[in-house]
Order: structure tokens, then C-alpha cells, then sequence
């Protein structure tokens, strides 16, 4: 517990308690005596975070990182954002958006960073890292002035203030600090359910829905048991599953209840692109699920009648 007194100097010390040979104790640290202290003693959260633990990572990654030298088991899923997360009770608490300097440019110039750093923002936490240095940003990018590109860092940092950005130098040291950064996230989730703590996910955030199952559920039932679809209004109250099937079927269990989607809505209220609502609604129009009225930019689904 960390306690801030209403003084000049001296006004910070925190209380930890810890268990020694099934016996709580207590100790109170004052800034004098945590300067004496040994590291581990000043900060306690650096233990334990060379753990066994479970990354997953995302199918999409191409040369994804094998974390062979640690404590890790891997899977490969399809992650509603980032390329490497941690779950915890089957909800995703902290994920990892891996850059290369080049690409960081890339999307930083075309406006698709602002994007993924959105999503990012829904999770309880999350990470940019880039594989190399920020002077290596500032070489790589073409024709566009340094400080210019130097603004857009600057302001997507202010504007997007929950995730934090890491530039690691080489990949190796990115892969490393990655793996310790998810343990410690994991490790905090972990210690919140215990203490009976929520998630942090930011309300009414669009990629909130991959944090906890469906509402009026467990997660054993199906989205057509999930219960009334809740008004437009207030979609942040809708949980959605991670992947491209669990979108559609729960797509089609609201539109069996009346729910008329364009584009726009299916994109917001699952938080995907435009391109994969696209392509979810088309598919279940091809399944004869739906059916698609009016023009392109227009365009309505609605449950097809028998």
C-alpha cells in the first residue's frame, strides 16, 4: 500500500505485507530506509516473473517470436488485437502490438497506427513495441520531415495514454522485455480476481467484448441463449466472441431477434474493419442466414424469411 502525505518532503512510503513460515508480517518503508535497503527488498514487484506462463499469439504473425530461452507455452489463436496477449479466466488482460521501425513508419504515415492504438486502448493493458531505436524511425522514413513524424508520435502517445510504447533496439531485447511484460500482467490480473477486483477495460470501449463472456451466460452456452439483444444505443453491453465464427453466430442470433445491421454497426459493435463486417455479413448472406437490402453504402441485413 502506498500512502502520499500532505507535506513538503519526505511524504511517500508504502506498507507490504508478506507471508514467512505461515506467518503474516508487516513492514513499513520509508524512503530513508528503502535507500538502504537491498533491491530486491525496495522493489518487490521485479520477483518472480521468470514463470511458467502461457503466451498466445496470434495467427496472423508470420515470424512470430518462439520465446525458446523461457518458461513459455504458446498457442496460436486469432487475437481480437495485438500479436502476443495473456488470458486469464478466458478474457484477454494484457496484449503485446509487435513493430519493426519500418512498419512503425508505415502505419504511423497512413493513419493505421491511430487505429490499432484504439483498440488497444480497450484492453486493461497494452504495450507497443518496436524493434529497434527512435533515432532508426526518424532514418527510415521517406520523404516525410522528422519532425513532422516526431509530432504524430507524440500525439498518439497523448491521445492513447494507456498504452505504452517501448522502443527495445534489437529483437531480441523486444522478445524479452515482451515475455516479462506479460508474466507481470498476468501476474496483476491474477492478483486482482483474488482480491475481487474488475477488469480495468475502458468503458464502452469498442473491443471491450473480448474481455468477459456474454452477459446472462456461462461460457459454455450458446449466443442464441445469450438473451435480448440490447438497444443501439448501448452496445458496450454486449459481449462478443473473439473470432470470425462467433461474430457471425452472434450476428445472426440478433438479427434472428429483429436486429437489422448495416456495415457500420456490425464493424463498431464487434470491433473489426469495415472489410471483415464485409465480409462476415457476406458470408451469411452465401449461408442464406440473411438476406441484403439497398445499395452499397446503404445496405441493410436483416434474417431472411422462410
Amino acid at each position: 500500500m502506498h500512502l502520499v502525505l500532505k507535506r513538503r518532503r519526505q511524504r511517500r512510503s508504502i506498507f507490504v505485507w508478506t507471508q514467512s513460515r505461515g506467518r503474516t508480517l508487516i513492514f513499513w518503508r520509508s524512503r530513508r530506509s528503502m535507500r538502504g535497503a537491498k533491491p530486491g527488498i525496495r522493489v518487490p514487484q521485479a520477483r518472480a516473473l521468470e514463470r511458467s506462463v502461457t503466451i498466445t499469439v496470434d495467427q496472423r504473425e508470420r515470424y512470430a517470436w518462439r520465446f525458446a530461452d523461457y518458461q513459455v507455452r504458446t498457442e496460436r489463436r486469432e487475437l481480437p488485437v495485438g500479436d502476443y496477449g495473456v488470458f486469464h479466466d478466458g478474457r484477454l488482460v494484457a496484449a503485446v502490438e509487435r513493430k519493426s521501425v519500418e512498419d512503425l513508419a508505415g502505419s504511423l504515415t497512413s493513419g493505421e497506427l491511430a487505429l490499432v492504438l484504439a483498440e488497444l486502448s480497450a484492453l486493461p493493458r497494452a504495450m507497443l513495441v518496436v524493434e529497434g531505436r527512435l533515432s532508426d524511425l526518424v532514418k527510415v522514413a521517406e520523404r516525410v520531415r522528422p519532425g513532422w513524424l516526431l509530432n504524430l508520435v507524440a500525439a498518439l502517445q497523448v491521445e492513447f495514454p494507456r498504452v505504452t510504447w517501448c522502443f527495445a533496439e534489437t529483437g531480441r531485447l523486444a522478445q524479452d522485455l515482451a515475455y516479462r511484460w506479460l508474466a507481470a500482467a498476468l501476474r496483476r490480473s491474477v492478483s486482482a480476481a483474488r482480491k475481487g477486483t474488475q477488469l480495468e477495460a475502458f468503458p464502452g470501449s469498442r473491443v471491450a467484448e473480448s474481455l468477459s463472456p456474454w452477459p446472462g451466460r456461462d461460457t459454455a452456452s450458446s449466443p442464441e441463449d445469450a438473451g435480448p439483444w440490447p438497444p443501439p444505443e448501448s452496445p458496450s453491453r454486449t459481449e462478443a466472441p473473439l473470432d470470425a465464427a462467433g461474430r457471425r453466430a452472434a450476428a445472426l442470433a440478433a438479427a434472428r431477434q429483429g436486429k437489422v445491421w448495416t456495415t457500420r454497426e456490425y464493424a463498431e459493435h464487434f470491433g473489426v474493419g469495415p472489410s471483415a463486417a464485409r465480409s462476415d455479413l457476406k458470408a451469411l448472406v452465401d449461408e442464406g442466414e440473411l438476406m441484403a437490402e439497398g445499395r452499397t453504402r446503404s445496405r441493410r441485413y436483416r434474417v431472411r424469411e422462410s
